[in-house]
């Protein structure tokens, strides 16, 4: 991404941010502008791809990590704003992103690949 071009997204979404009337819902443009700016905040690697709208919610697409697993459970409410943050992109508290991350072990299935041995109730 060229300087200029992020200069301008980044003008863009302040714009939006301060156009937002109070009871106004949130249409696609500013949903876009908000989950990418609270995900470059969240994590280190990755990036929003898009949102989708739902009936009440803005359901945001993103992925995180060199391999780029999608986030689940991230999505912006259309009336009031608020985002919804899953565990895995919670970095405050360590012990949550432990538990997340544990969680999602078991649910793929991991294998450590020192030991060769299925994480404790690996793919249930």
């Amino acid at each position: 991404m060229r300087p200029v071009h992020f200069i301008t997204t980044a003008l863009y979404a302040s714009v939006l941010a301060l156009n937002l009337p109070a009871q106004a819902a949130i249409d696609h443009d500013q949903a876009l502008a908000m989950a990418r700016a609270d995900f470059a905040q969240r994590a280190g690697c990755g990036g929003v791809d898009g949102v989708t709208e739902t009936t009440h919610t803005w359901v945001i697409d993103a992925k995180i990590g060199y391999a780029g697993n999608q986030v689940e459970g991230y999505f912006i409410d259309k009336e009031t704003g608020k985002i919804t943050v899953p565990p895995v992109l919670i970095r405050e508290d360590p012990e949550v992103a432990r538990r997340a991350f544990e969680q999602y072990k078991r649910d793929i299935g991991y294998v450590d690949p020192v030991t060769e041995e299925p994480t404790a109730d690996a793919g249930k």
